[in-house]
């Protein structure tokens, strides 16, 4: 088996269609940490029929700070983007308003703080809503063949 690399923050579907020709079986793909790019990409992919000529496997990062979503940024050779700065801004936005971890929360206040209010966010809780949001919205594309998972984070 001949399985190869995707990268569809930077590439084209003209790119993997070279691959397939050449012997490509199977796809594993970087993550779409933009995903209206990879949508697009992936819209290109299908409209080509690569999905039913080999299984495309996406992949699915797991940053866990601005940091580590810059490290994500650069592998995928893709952190000097408009929309990868736009993206990093929006992270550095929530890491710097939101408290990094529950910590204080009163033992059995579920999603209420003291005094009844609604407890305010966490940027754990961002990470964590921004990696099901991806999650879902490669669940909802056509085609795939499944994820892998990209846990690494400095």
């Amino acid at each position: 088996s001949l399985a190869v690399v995707e990268n569809p923050l930077i590439n084209s579907p003209d790119r993997l269609q070279r691959k397939i020709d050449a012997g490509a079986e199977a796809v594993w793909t970087q993550p779409p940490l933009m995903f209206d790019r990879f949508e697009k990409w992936w819209g290109g992919a299908v409209k080509r029929g690569l999905p039913s000529q080999v299984p495309i496997f996406v992949g699915l990062a797991f940053p866990s700070s601005v940091k580590s979503l810059k490290m994500w940024l650069q592998l995928c050779n893709a952190s000097q983007l408009s929309d990868a700065q736009h993206l990093l801004h929006q992270w550095q936005r929530a890491a710097d308003s939101l408290p990094f971890t529950r910590g204080g929360d009163q033992e059995g206040s579920g999603s209420e703080g003291m005094g009844g209010g609604r407890r305010e966010e966490t940027f754990d809780e961002f990470v964590s809503e921004w990696v099901e949001e991806q999650m879902k919205l490669v669940e909802g594309l056509d085609g795939v063949a499944g994820v892998h998972l990209m846990p690494i984070t400095p």
